[in-house]
């Protein structure tokens, strides 16, 4: 049996993997590095490593690591985000904190390879950033996928979780988001597809369900802004004001608090239910 984690070093290694938000929530104004200073005298730092992510199924293919397709360096598309699609850090990093994020999911849909089949995400600007040689390759080779379903969102990131308790020691936090959207004015759901309100509810839903079968640590965004107050801290789908980002930068630190990261003692262990 291994020995446990301790609590107590002076120096935490934090994983960033996912969308913009958990650099907004941690790491604007140095947030975090400054809510822990003054809370422990500057016995602490985190040490923070930042990589983006994508969809679930990305998140996959990253963790399992595949080469780095040829013909995306051929066309220029080789840029780091692309890269970490296909080969993480995130295993072969000395995280004690990894942190997950499922906005990337809210929006975005993988796209697959015709004839390789492995699949890739372009960034949300693709069609305006990309040179319109680079464009016509990526639409002539690849097909994109619907959006994942809660099911199928759900099934991945049980696979995606195992696999990085498998592989690193650390602790995963999940982070969700407000379902809030000022603009959405829907008012009959009726043989309608999701809105984005309405997929925001069914993946917080998953993570929260994960957060006890599978166990890790699920920060519910939704509940603390709607303590807040929606109508005064959501600014539109997904962007959120300061103070708000303040409050889930607490949360955040809160969790890893009680877990025992800044104590001189084991840390507690995150088990989830026994099937």
């Amino acid at each position: 049996m291994n020995d446990p984690k301790m609590g107590g070093k002076p120096t935490i290694n934090l994983f960033l993997k996912g969308h913009d938000d958990l650099a907004t929530y941690l790491l604007e104004e140095d947030r975090v590095n400054t809510q822990i200073s003054e809370s422990y005298n500057d016995r602490f730092q985190f040490n923070t490593v930042v990589e983006s992510a994508a969809t679930a199924d990305l998140l996959w293919q990253s963790l399992t690591g595949i080469d780095l397709p040829t013909d995306l360096a051929v066309h220029g598309l080789d840029t780091p985000a692309i890269k970490a699609q296909f080969a993480s850090q995130l295993v072969e990093s000395d995280a004690d904190i990894i942190a997950l994020t499922i906005v990337p999911e809210l929006t975005q849909a993988s796209w697959r390879h015709n004839e390789q089949g492995y699949l890739l995400c372009p960034p949300a600007n693709w069609q305006e950033s990309w040179t319109p040689a680079q464009q016509a390759w990526f639409s002539e080779n690849f097909t994109q996928n619907a959006l994942a379903s809660a099911d199928a969102y759900k099934t991945k990131m049980t696979e995606v979780i195992q696999l990085l308790k498998e592989k690193t020691s650390a602790h995963l936090i999940m982070f969700g988001s407000s379902s809030f959207d000022p603009g959405d004015l829907t008012h009959n759901l009726a043989n309608k597809e999701d809105t984005l309100t309405m997929r925001t509810h069914r993946l917080n839903l998953v993570m929260l369900e994960l957060s006890f079968s599978q166990g890790l640590t699920f920060i519910d965004v939704d509940r603390l802004l709607a303590e807040e107050g929606c109508a005064d801290h959501v600014l539109a789908a997904m962007q959120y004001t300061t103070q708000a980002h303040e409050s889930i930068c607490r949360e955040f630190m809160h969790i890893i608090a009680d877990i025992g990261f800044f104590e001189e003692r084991p840390l507690l262990v995150q088990m989830g239910q026994r099937s």
